[in-house]
């Protein structure tokens, strides 16, 4: 399975995806598509026969959408932004007045209550220093209910970040993590299950070439989720664990022999050599799942009672390297310790960082422009993320 994880730049703040959303819309756009102007138009209620009613022109929409993006995003970097030539102020950032503000905002997008009972979000005065390129925060929620449960749920995780060299000279960030959700589990299981289900979907290859692993690896766990109709305890979240497992150390077996078939019956040394390739990379991304190891716990009765997963020494992605992340799953919450570095895209940071420290500093004074003009980019950044997890709506703005 192939996770994604958020880039260097992003860690010390959710705000910092709000600021690049809105430096993204301050570029030049196409004016939107002036309208053809009608000709012999129908009477109202009289169309014409054999046509069907003329939809919206779809341009011009997107064209008034990113014009509205512009103009917010305008406001937003206007009165974030330090001054041009400003030197970096992080070192003015004082955490808890920064806490302060962050109440401030979030008490503002979430003024409308719904299925929040409680949100908090904080710098660790500890172990935070913005100047050292050093965050720790934590969070925490509380909610009614969930989309997958009436019950009451609630939701922590403390976050450390920082900004170190590698063994090769070149700059990293270390990331450590605990996150802890205390909710049904059996229930959480049956909704992931449910919106997997949804949203999969295994197109049939044009490609006549060979599959890959992880569309074999796809394709047959489409098929074998196609027949789980529920989940009815935590034995039945190992058994899913167990079988995602198989299933993917199987394909990725499949497709080794695959391209050894292929190998045996190249006469060409062009085809020689690039099938070696793959197949040398095909090997050692199969090496990579033996890293990861499912563990069940069960009682003396013999039933499951929590079902733990352990990775450690892997990469995950291109510059992700996983030092260690272990979940466990039991019937009333699932945790997981992180420990991350990542080596991709640190470079982007020095030009990030001065406009994460505007942002954090118009946070920090409680400038009601400043929080007016970033609630709507926050909102409309998380607010499907709460759709799914409270199943509504859950900003007010």
């Amino acid at each position: 399975m192939r996770f994604r994880f958020i880039p260097r730049f992003a860690i010390l703040s959710s705000c910092v995806l709000v600021a690049a959303g809105a430096l993204a819309a301050q570029e030049e756009l196409p004016a939107p598509r002036p309208a053809k102007p009608a000709q012999d138009a129908p009477r109202p209620g009289l169309p014409r026969p054999g046509l069907r009613a003329q939809a919206p022109d779809r341009e011009a929409l997107r064209a008034q959408r990113r014009e509205r993006l512009r103009e917010l995003g305008g406001q937003v970097l206007d009165t974030v932004l330090p001054a041009t030539g400003a030197p970096d102020r992080a070192s003015s950032l004082d955490v808890g007045k920064l806490n302060t503000g962050l109440k401030a905002l979030l008490e503002g997008l979430f003024a409308g209550g719904g299925a929040i009972e409680s949100l908090r979000l904080r710098f660790i005065p500890e172990g935070t220093n913005f100047a050292q390129d050093r965050i720790q925060v934590e969070a925490s929620a509380a909610l009614k209910h969930t989309a997958w449960a009436d019950a009451p749920s609630r939701a922590s995780a403390t976050l450390a970040a920082r900004l170190a060299q590698s063994d090769t000279g070149g700059s990293v960030a270390v990331i450590d993590g605990k996150i802890r959700l205390e909710t049904q589990s059996i229930a959480l299981a049956n909704y992931a299950l449910e919106q997997y289900k949804k949203r999969s979907a295994t197109p049939a290859k044009g490609d006549p070439a060979p599959p890959t692993a992880d569309e074999i690896f796809q394709r047959r766990l489409d098929e074998k989720l196609a027949t789980v109709e529920r989940i009815n305890s935590l034995d039945d979240v190992a058994d899913l664990f167990t079988m995602i497992s198989s299933v993917r150390l199987t394909s990725a077996s499949e497709r080794i022999e695959s391209l050894r078939t292929e190998l045996s019956a190249a006469t060409d040394e062009a085809s020689r050599k690039r099938l070696e390739a793959e197949l040398a990379t095909a090997r050692i991304d199969r090496d990579k799942l033996f890293d990861v190891r499912p563990k069940i716990e069960r009682g003396k009765d013999g039933v499951v009672r929590a079902v733990t997963v352990n990775m450690a020494g892997t990469e995950l992605f291109d510059g992700g390297d996983v030092r260690g992340l272990d979940v466990r799953v039991t019937e009333n919450d699932v945790t997981a310790d992180l420990a991350i570095t990542i080596s991709r895209f640190i470079e982007l940071y020095p030009a990030i960082k001065p406009l994460v420290v505007g942002v954090l500093e118009r946070i920090q004074s409680g400038d009601p422009r400043a929080l007016e003009a970033l609630r709507p980019l926050i909102g409309g950044a998380i607010g499907r993320g709460w759709e799914l997890i409270v199943g509504q709506e859950a900003t007010s703005n």
